[in-house]
């Protein structure tokens, strides 16, 4: 009986995951792109979770960066702590990069970077 009880909640709890993946879209703030989480990024995956996104570097100049994502150009502002993966990457135009940070007036600022591909 007990066992019977735990499947069915287990289950209940498995749908209603389902249910709210089916649906995870987030529109947040600065321009209008839509961020769908997902688990794995790579190179075909644009959007990579709710508060990142992935794109091509198109320019890069110190604590600016342009990012081109689905053929429109995005600012995104590094600071002193954000993260650049593999430890000693230089960013530079056409590498695939994946950002987690936030939008902030209009800019996309940068906690980590994840060079995905290099081309």
């Amino acid at each position: 009986m007990t066992r019977n009880i735990l499947t069915l909640i287990a289950i209940a709890g498995v749908l209603a995951c389902a249910a709210v993946r089916a649906d995870a879209r987030v529109i947040y703030g600065g321009p209008a792109l839509v961020f769908t989480p997902a688990v794995v990024a790579d190179a075909n995956n644009r959007y990579a979770g709710a508060y990142d996104v992935q794109g091509v570097v198109t320019s890069f100049d110190r604590f600016n960066m342009t990012l081109r994502v689905d053929g429109r150009q995005f600012p995104v502002v590094l600071h002193q702590g954000t993260v650049i993966r593999p430890t000693g990457t230089t960013l530079a135009p056409s590498m695939v990069v994946n950002i987690a940070g936030y939008w902030q007036n209009g800019a996309f600022f940068a906690n980590k970077i994840v060079v995905v591909r290099y081309s």
